[in-house]
């Protein structure tokens, strides 16, 4: 039984977790179906052992989700195979506004499809599943599939002290790179005597995937890092190299995957919100109060203040995640569940 499992893994670090753990857990929880990886930006035929499509995480529910995020997906219902999908999230954007957020026409037709023939469709924030809701798709929202490291699920929470090692991840909007300074600075005052990390999960120099203009912002972020004392990670395209989050003792930044990786693995993390995505999972884990924009006054001020108050009293906000991931997991099991007994 192949079940092939979308990825978006192209550069950037988040995108081959989301692959990795959606993987895992499908082997986890499905151990008689051979789980094999395809490129969602993949057109043409899927091979002749699929009997079942899982589009699997990342911002796939964009304006031209099949179009042009997934057009592997016309491959799978052309040859009338199971299709899936396990902890989509809204792309984003308009930052601010998800309910201004459209979908083409062909795209609807495929979500409800898979509404129509039963299948599972979950979503991975509460945001993405009200804006599907308006527009009529049913979803269960079963978190993203990041969430899940399976060797930590029914794990207690443990104490922390002095973080040793603190990870901070940098913006991918180049207008906030002052204030990702200013945030390394503070943590260089905060935690002087701490390794200190600055993990930048889609590089820093240009190539094939980042240009040069947008390379100029990140190399003005890592030249920042290293004179505050950070060594600077690049940590694209190999999920190994963020194989220590595990092992960290704080993480603070922008990349919503490097939160999830920490909060996963129940070690604590403070996400700042540059758009929808980050947004979403924040309010889902925390509360719709806990988001914290760029761009904001007092961000640094704010950040020094919530990192002194969940220190004080070992991180609710951890425990608080953990329990929403704790509780959300059945819900994932039931849509894998389905999956595998429609690929039979």
């Amino acid at each position: 039984m192949a079940i092939y499992v979308t990825h978006g893994a192209k550069k950037n670090v988040g995108d081959y977790l989301i692959h990795a753990r959606g993987r895992a857990l499908l082997a986890h929880l499905l151990p008689d179906a051979e789980i094999k990886s395809v490129a969602r930006w993949q057109r043409g035929e899927l091979p002749e052992d699929a009997k079942a499509l899982v589009m699997c995480g990342g911002p796939g529910v964009s304006t031209r989700m099949v179009e042009d995020t997934f057009p592997i997906v016309r491959a799978a219902v052309e040859n009338g195979l199971t299709l899936a999908g396990i902890g989509l999230g809204w792309s984003g954007l308009p930052a601010r506004a998800p309910q201004e957020f459209s979908m083409s026409a062909g795209s609807l037709e495929v979500l409800r499809g898979i509404n129509a023939n039963g299948a599972p469709l979950t979503v991975r924030d509460d945001v993405t599943h009200g804006i599907l809701t308006r527009m009529g798709i049913e979803t269960v929202r079963s978190g993203c599939t990041a969430w899940y490291s399976v060797p930590h699920l029914g794990t207690p929470v443990p104490a922390f002290g002095a973080p040793k090692t603190v990870v901070f991840t940098t913006p991918a909007r180049p207008q906030n790179t002052l204030e990702a300074i200013k945030l390394m600075g503070l943590l260089k005052k905060r935690y002087a005597g701490a390794r200190l990390v600055a993990s930048f999960h889609r590089g820093v120099l240009p190539d094939r995937q980042t240009d040069p203009a947008r390379s100029a912002a990140l190399v003005a972020q890592a030249v920042a890092a290293r004179a505050l004392g950070f060594e600077v990670l690049d940590a694209a395209y190999d999920l190994s190299k963020i194989d220590f989050y595990g092992e960290a003792d704080l993480h603070v930044g922008y990349r919503v995957h490097a939160h999830l990786a920490f909060v996963s693995q129940h070690r604590p993390s403070v996400l700042l919100t540059e758009d929808g995505r980050g947004y979403g999972q924040s309010v889902t884990l925390n509360g719709e109060d806990s988001a914290i924009w760029n761009g904001e006054e007092g961000i640094v001020d704010r950040v020094d203040d919530l990192l002194s108050s969940e220190e004080r009293t070992n991180w609710p906000s951890l425990h608080q995640a953990v329990d929403v991931i704790e509780s959300s997991l059945p819900l994932m099991k039931e849509a894998v569940s389905s999956i595998g007994a429609r690929a039979r």
